[in-house]
């Protein structure tokens, strides 16, 4: 009973350490590869940001850009590696996605970083952000600490 005792301490005592917890660098390398490793694997040429994000513009609208305090139109769908869906516009009672409109600046920082880069009015865009321009490591809902996401994202409009 003291051997069971003393292996559960351990494994309490070294399980809830904060020693497994990478810092922010560490975790944006590990995120990076994971998700050059899944662009690989499925043939996904992406274009690189220096912030680690990965993305992929089918059409980059006009040019025409958001600013921070802009307030945004778009349909959206949002995807963990393995496809599954987590989020996505509200379908109408068509079944149509009806747009979403949202400040920017209450977004997350990857979709701060493609709206003012990469995607203007009327642009289409998939990007993959590492979990720390996504929801870091605290997770959000249904979305788990440290967890890189893909955006399937259209700019429709915005307003100043």
């Amino acid at each position: 009973m003291k051997k069971f005792a003393v292996v559960l301490l351990a494994v309490l005592f070294f399980g809830c350490s904060e020693d497994n917890v990478l810092s922010p660098e560490d975790q944006l390398k590990k995120d990076i590869e994971t998700i050059d490793k899944y662009l690989a694997k499925n043939g996904i040429t992406a274009t690189e940001d220096e912030s680690g994000l990965r993305i992929v513009v089918e059409t980059t609208g006009n040019s025409s850009y958001p600013s921070g305090t802009s307030i945004l139109t778009v349909n959206y769908t949002g995807k963990f590696l393995n496809g599954k869906v987590f989020d996505q516009s509200v379908p109408n009672n068509l079944g149509v996605p009806s747009p979403l409109a949202t400040p920017l600046s209450g977004l997350i920082e990857g979709w701060r970083i493609v709206f003012t880069k990469y995607v203007a009015k009327g642009g289409k865009a998939t990007f993959y952000l590492p979990s720390g321009l996504a929801y870091k490591q605290t997770g959000f809902k249904s979305i788990p600490p440290n967890t890189n996401v893909i955006f399937e994202v259209e700019l429709i409009g915005f307003t100043n």
